[in-house]
């Protein structure tokens, strides 16, 4: 019995060790991505399956929503018209290319995250990139 606690022990340390780890690679991302989502050029948001807005960046949100928070909203309250069926769009992406769609002002591309959809947890990517 002894033993078993010993090694019991043993395997806890380890996972805690390799819990430690991945969560300061979890920082360290996190960190990475306000960064990225704090460019004011970049027009791109994250939304989930049920197309309400996880993050977007301080470019989309100063030029789509002004002052006002959108985190939680649907993304069609920032949308342009021109824009379409969203919901259409993110349903058939995939997670392996990006998909594109002639808007207004741009092109709209979208994106599954790895791991997202309706079963995952991961948002899809709304990027909006502006004709020049």
């Amino acid at each position: 019995m002894q033993e078993q606690m010993a090694a019991a022990a043993a395997d806890l340390e380890v996972l805690t060790t390799e819990y430690e780890a991945r969560a300061l690679q979890v920082e360290h991302l996190e960190a990475v991505l306000d960064a990225v989502l704090d460019d004011p050029d970049l027009h791109v948001c994250l939304v989930r399956e049920d197309m309400r807005i996880h993050a977007i960046s301080r470019g989309m949100a100063e030029r789509r929503s002004g002052t006002r928070s959108v985190i939680g909203r649907h993304v069609g309250e920032i949308a342009d018209t021109t824009w379409g069926d969203l919901r259409a769009l993110v349903a058939s992406l995939s997670d392996d290319r990006w998909e594109e769609r002639r808007v207004d002002g741009g092109t709209l591309r979208v994106r599954r995250a790895a791991g997202g959809g309706p079963d995952g947890g991961a948002p899809d990517v709304v990027r909006f990139v502006e004709a020049v």
